[in-house]
């Protein structure tokens, strides 16, 4: 949503929006967290994250950030997701 205060404002962006010269707007949405519990290195793909989902939920194809102090370390999307169910 774009708010405007002058009335030719908008009909340029819309007019640039009908062209295709408007720039999309992208936002992170925050969806769910998880921790890293270990990181394994398997040949065929590389590393991979052992995780514990704390809230909501993780999607395949989402966007993952990984931070470490605050500082982000890993930037990308989540590949695979599998859920596993330990009863003791």
């Amino acid at each position: 949503m774009r708010l405007y205060q002058v009335i030719y404002k908008l009909v340029e962006d819309v007019d640039k929006a009908l062209k295709g010269l408007l720039e999309p707007v992208y936002a992170d949405r925050v969806i769910g967290h998880a921790e890293v519990r270990q990181v394994f290195k398997i040949k065929s793909l590389g590393l991979v994250a052992g995780c514990v989902v704390r809230d909501a939920l993780v999607q395949r194809e989402a966007r993952a950030h990984v931070l470490r102090d605050g500082e982000a370390i890993f930037d990308g999307n989540v590949h695979s997701a599998q859920a596993v169910s330990r009863r003791c």
